[in-house]
C-alpha cells in the first residue's frame, strides 16, 4: 500500500537460504534415529507466528487512507501505531522484532545468515522465513522454546516432525513437502505447486 519513490536500504529484511532448512532437515535425519540421541526424543518444530508485522512498531509517522469500503470520510485518516502489511518497513521491523525476542530467549544470533539462531543451553537450532520458524531439537527443549514465543506472539503451532507420540509425519513448508519415510526425511516439491 505504500509507492517505493526511491531505493534505499534501510528497509531491507533478511530470508534464509534454502540451504538453511535442508541443514536443520539433514541434521534431524542424523540424529532422530542415532541411538546415542534417542533419550532426548530430536524433533523438528514448525510454527506460524499469526499477523506477524503487526507485533512490529513504527519508527516513522505512517499515515493511511482508509478503504472506501468503511465509508469513512475522505478527509480523515489513520496514523499507525503498529506495522502493518505492505508499508515499506514492516519486514525489517518484523525482523528485529523476531531477533530480539529470540535473543531474549538465549539464543545466538547467526553471523552468515540473520534468520538463523542458535541456543546452546538448549540445543535448538532456529531458522526463521518471514514468519514461519523451524525448530530442531530435544522435544522437552522444543516444547518449552515454543510456549516462550508463545508468551510473546500469537501463533500457530503447526506440529512436529518425528518419531515420539503426538508427532506427524509430513507437512508443507515453502511449497514443499517434508516427509518421515522409514528411509528418512524427504524435502521434495509439492505437486499443487509446480
Amino acid at each position: 500500500c505504500e509507492v517505493n519513490t526511491y531505493k534505499t536500504d534501510e528497509y531491507f529484511a533478511s530470508t534464509p537460504p534454502l540451504e538453511a532448512k535442508k541443514l536443520l532437515f539433514s541434521e534431524f535425519s542424523a540424529t532422530a534415529r542415532n541411538p546415542a540421541f534417542k533419550s532426548d526424543e530430536y524433533i523438528l518444530s514448525f510454527v506460524d507466528i499469526k499477523k506477524a508485522y503487526f507485533n512490529g512498531i513504527p519508527k516513522r509517522n505512517v499515515h493511511l487512507a482508509f478503504p472506501k469500503e468503511l465509508g469513512i470520510a475522505d478527509n480523515f485518516c489513520a496514523h499507525l501505531k503498529r506495522c502493518v502489511y505492505g508499508t515499506r518497513d514492516a519486514g525489517a521491523i518484523w525482523e528485529e522484532c523476531y531477533a530480539t525476542a529470540l535473543v531474549e530467549m538465549g539464543f545466538t544470533r547467526g553471523v552468515a545468515s540473520p534468520c538463523c539462531f542458535f541456543h546452546n543451553d538448549l540445543r535448538l537450532m532456529v531458522v526463521v522465513h518471514g514468519d514461519d520458524f523451524t525448530c530442531l531439537g530435544p522435544k522437552k527443549n522444543v516444547v518449552h522454546y515454543e510456549d516462550q514465543l508463545a508468551s510473546r506472539f500469537e501463533i500457530k503451532r503447526r506440529g512436529h516432525i518425528g518419531e515420539s507420540d503426538g508427532c506427524i509425519k509430513e507437512i508443507r513448508i515453502l511449497n514443499r513437502i517434508l516427509r518421515l519415510t522409514d528411509e528418512g526425511l524427504r524435502y521434495e516439491a509439492d505437486p499443487r505447486h509446480a
